[in-house]
Order: C-alpha cells, then structure tokens, then sequence
C-alpha cells in the first residue's frame, strides 16, 4: 500500500514525519543536497522504518554514504534496469 508520495522536498519532510512509513522509496534528487537526505533517513530508525535510495548518474559517488546509514537497504543508480530485462 502506498501511503504518500512528494515532489517537493518540503512535502518529502513532511510526509516523512507524519506518516512514519515503514519503507521509503526515494530519488535523491528531490532533497537539496545528499547530505540533507541523509539525515532524513537517519531518523526513521526512531518508528524502525528502512529506506531505498535511487540516485541520478550525476549523485554516484554518493553510493558508499547512503549505504552506511543503518536504515537504507539499497542504493541504486538510476536508471535503474528491471532484471528480467537480463533473462531475456
């Protein structure tokens, strides 16, 4: 189920603190910097919820970061390529 979504990151916070979701899916680039995402994913541990970032090509080298927050569980770099694409 989802239960919100934003395109602003003022929603983003928002949203994040009123709905204390147990999974987000985030595109990095809605925040104003990573290092302000990275913060926000921080302090989701405090309902136990966990976090998957998708970060624009431009943002790579920011992979190793996201990874170390305790509460993301996978950093892709968009595009992000489906796997069945690889069976076929």
């Amino acid at each position: 189920m989802i239960s919100g979504h934003a395109a602003q990151w003022s929603i983003f916070e928002a949203n994040l603190n009123s709905l204390q979701p147990d999974l987000v899916i985030v595109q990095a680039d809605i925040a104003p910097d990573p290092e302000s995402l990275i913060h926000c994913l921080q302090k989701i541990s405090a309902w136990q919820g966990v976090a998957i970032v998708v970060l624009p090509l431009v943002q790579k080298d920011y992979q190793g970061a996201f990874s170390k927050v305790d509460t993301v569980r996978g950093v892709f770099v968009a595009p992000v390529l489906c796997g069945w694409m690889e069976w076929q």
